[in-house]
């Protein structure tokens, strides 16, 4: 039931705005404008955390894999070096055939974690790259705060003008919202604070 003052003012609060207007002629408006559709904008730091997490869990894998392939090997070496007629034809077969297993493991652990060691890098990077960029514009970005607290708050000063303002002379949408103002000081007050 309520409706917001500032609807009824035509003049929303920064807070409440859907979007940005398309363009402004403040330059430094122009240019917050520009910064916040680039890359950089982007803090990674939640995907850097998981992916260092992958890379500590990658490679574990990769030591493992290491491992399992020289146990692989330990195995087939002491196939091969039975002397005839010791020597068994099938186990020679499958430590071979493990062998190939983990070489190939090893080789795929490997490119598992080289893959995540490079997003790392270039997570890295671009996370530089933003620290960079937020110290090159931090003058312009608090005087933007500053110039934007300073707006809200006088939008929040003038609310009470505004809205009387408007009990005055209301424009059709708040008569269709709202009705006709009425004539006694208490009705009056309640259509002003809806």
């Amino acid at each position: 039931m309520r409706v917001q003052n500032e609807a009824l003012s035509h003049e929303p609060e920064h807070g409440n705005q859907k979007a940005a207007p398309p363009h402004h002629p403040c330059p430094r408006c122009r240019y917050n404008t520009r910064a916040s559709s680039t890359s950089t904008a982007f803090n990674n730091s939640p995907e850097r955390d998981r992916a260092r997490t992958t890379l500590r869990t990658r490679t574990a894998a990769r030591r493992d894999a290491e491992q399992q392939l020289a146990r692989s090997q330990a195995a087939l070496n002491q196939q091969l070096t039975r002397h005839w007629p010791r020597r068994d034809k099938t186990a020679i077969n499958q430590a071979t055939t493990t062998l190939d297993t983990a070489r190939q493991h090893l080789t795929n652990t490997r490119n598992n974690e080289n893959s995540t060691r490079q997003h790392l890098a270039d997570l890295d990077q671009h996370q530089h790259t933003r620290a960079t960029a937020l110290a090159a514009t931090a003058t312009e970005r608090h005087a933007l705060s500053h110039d934007i607290g300073q707006l809200d708050g006088a939008l929040r000063l003038t609310r009470v003008e505004r809205v009387l303002k408007l009990a005055e002379h209301p424009t059709q949408l708040h008569l269709d919202i709202l009705g006709p103002v009425p004539a006694g000081p208490a009705g009056r007050a309640v259509w002003c604070h809806q």
